[in-house]
């Protein structure tokens, strides 16, 4: 069992490193007085797409606009690091999100969500995007996906990235790829790859059946 004096040791380093990493946090565009995180992490909570809060927020990230991206394109690097996963296990949800402290899947879903509410306002961001499309991190990845499927470049741009996709680790992700490529571009999926590993593609779909969070929704 520990002594008192190591309990008080351990907690007055756990405050020091809060303290330091909250001094120290990149600073985030703001509007109205409240980060882009603040208002994100109140658009994000269950069961609150229907709400003025949700409209409130999406409203702001509109007003912040391509001054967002910078941001965004460092919440779909997020991970989770040792201290803040340990913060996270006693703080409660709402003073952590105040303190910044959300979790890298979180941050992910705000940079979803916000390159959905931006729409063609995003295209600035695709460049980037197309280099997150191979970073190592399988989720990093899937949610760069969602996201340019929400901004949904021109052809010359997107084409190349999701025929990328196609080569991917991740079998969920090359499906997705070889589906937005069938119904982007119908003339030209064989050509590009999109029935080599799923010919069964090559069926009409009765509808468009992928959704933008098909990727992301399965991490």
């Amino acid at each position: 069992m520990k002594s008192p004096r190591a309990i008080t040791i351990a907690a007055t380093l756990l405050f020091l490193g809060f303290f330091a990493f909250y001094i120290t946090r990149p600073q985030e565009p703001s509007y109205k007085g409240r980060t882009m995180a603040q208002w994100l992490s109140a658009a994000n909570r269950p069961g609150n797409a229907q709400s003025n809060e949700y409209r409130d927020s999406m409203v702001a990230i509109k007003a912040i606009g391509t001054n967002a991206i910078p941001t965004l394109l460092k919440y779909l690097e997020a991970r989770d690091s040792t201290f803040t996963l340990r913060v996270n296990s006693f703080l409660p949800r709402t003073l952590r999100l105040h303190f910044n402290l959300a979790t890298a899947h979180e941050k992910h879903e705000w940079a979803y969500l916000s390159f959905a509410d931006l729409g063609k306002e995003g295209l600035p961001a695709v460049p980037a995007l197309g280099e997150l499309a191979k970073h190592p991190n399988s989720d990093t990845r899937a949610w760069t996906f969602s996201c340019l499927y929400n901004i949904c470049p021109e052809k010359q741009t997107y084409q190349p990235i999701l025929t990328q996709f196609l080569h991917d680790q991740d079998r969920i992700l090359r499906l997705d790829a070889a589906r937005t490529i069938r119904n982007l571009y119908p003339s030209e999926a064989e050509q590009l790859g999109a029935y080599k590993e799923f010919p069964e593609l090559k069926t009409p779909p009765a509808t468009n059946t992928l959704s933008a969070s098909d990727s992301a929704g399965t991490k």
